[in-house]
C-alpha cells in the first residue's frame, strides 16, 4: 500500500482529476447562471426596474455562458486528445507486436524496446497535452471566478438597492400618512372656522335686524311724542288765552263801573 501511495499519478489519473474539476466548474457556472436569471426575473417584476443593473446582469450571464462553453470545449478536447493518443499508440504497438512475432529474439527485443519507448513517448505527449489543457483550464477558471465574484457583487448591489427602495417607500408612506393626517386636521379646522363664521354672520344679521327694528320703533315713537307735544301746547295756549281773556274782561267791567 505504501509503495502504491508513493507512485506518481498517471496521465489517466490526471485526466480523471481534471475531468472532475471541469465538471464542478461547469456546475458552479450553471448555478450562478440560475441565480442571475432569478435576479433578472425579480428586477423585471419591479414597477421601475433598474435597467443599468439589468444590463450588467445580462452581460454577466453572457460571459458565464461563454465560459461554460469554453469549459465544455476544453473537456471535449481533453477526451478527444486522450482517446486519439491512446488509439494511435495501441495501433502502433499492435503493428510492432505483430511484426515482432515474425522476427528473431534480438529483433523481438528491439521491437519490445520500441514499444516501451512508444508508450513512454505517448505518456510524455499526453502529459504535455494535459499540461497545455490545464493551463487553458486555469485561465478559464480564473474568468469563471471573476464572473462569479462580479455576480455576487451585482447580487449585493441588487439586495442593497431593494433594501434602500423598501426603506424609501416606507418613508414615503409614513410621510404620506403624516400629510394626510395634517390635511384632515386642517380640513376639520377649516370646517370649524366656516361654521363659526356662519354662526357669527347669522348672529350679526339677527342683531342688525333687531337694531333696525329698534331704530324704526324709536323713530315712530319720536314722531308720536312730537305730535302729542304740539297738541298739548295748543291746548295749553288755548287755556292760557281763555284765562287771560277772562282776566282782561273782568278788569274792563270793573273800570266801567
Amino acid at each position: 500500500m505504501g509503495e502504491q501511495s508513493g507512485e506518481a499519478p498517471t496521465p489517466d489519473d490526471n485526466l480523471l482529476l481534471q475531468h472532475k474539476q471541469i465538471a464542478e466548474s461547469i456546475e458552479m457556472i450553471r448555478l450562478k447562471k440560475d441565480q442571475l436569471l432569478r435576479t433578472l426575473r425579480g428586477l423585471s417584476e419591479n414597477e421601475n426596474p433598474d435597467r443599468d443593473l439589468m444590463a450588467k446582469l445580462v452581460d454577466a450571464f453572457d460571459t458565464m455562458t461563454a465560459q461554460e462553453n469554453s469549459f465544455l470545449a476544453v473537456l471535449k478536447n481533453i477526451v478527444q486528445i486522450h482517446e486519439q493518443a491512446t488509439n494511435d499508440v495501441a495501433k502502433e504497438n499492435d503493428e510492432l507486436a505483430k511484426n515482432g512475432n515474425d522476427l528473431g529474439s534480438e529483433q523481438s527485443q528491439v521491437v519490445r524496446n520500441e514499444i516501451q519507448q512508444n508508450k513512454d513517448e505517448g505518456n510524455e505527449e499526453d502529459d504535455d497535452l494535459i499540461r497545455e489543457t490545464l493551463k487553458e483550464l486555469e485561465q478559464v477558471s480564473m474568468q469563471a471566478l471573476a464572473a462569479a465574484e462580479l455576480n455576487e457583487k451585482l447580487v449585493e448591489t441588487l439586495q442593497r438597492h431593494k433594501k434602500n427602495r423598501a426603506l424609501m417607500l416606507e418613508m414615503r408612506k409614513d410621510k404620506a400618512e403624516m400629510l394626510k393626517t395634517a390635511a384632515n386636521a386642517a380640513m376639520v379646522e377649516v370646517k370649524k372656522a366656516k361654521k363659526e363664521v356662519s354662526i357669527n354672520r347669522a348672529e350679526l344679521q339677527k342683531k342688525q335686524r333687531e337694531a333696525d327694528e329698534l331704530r324704526k320703533a324709536a323713530l315712530k315713537a319720536g314722531i308720536q311724542v312730537g305730535a302729542n307735544e304740539q297738541k298739548q301746547k295748543k291746548i295749553l295756549w288755548k287755556r292760557v288765552g281763555n284765562r287771560l281773556g277772562k282776566i282782561y274782561g273782568r278788569k274792563r267791567n270793573e273800570g266801567s263801573m
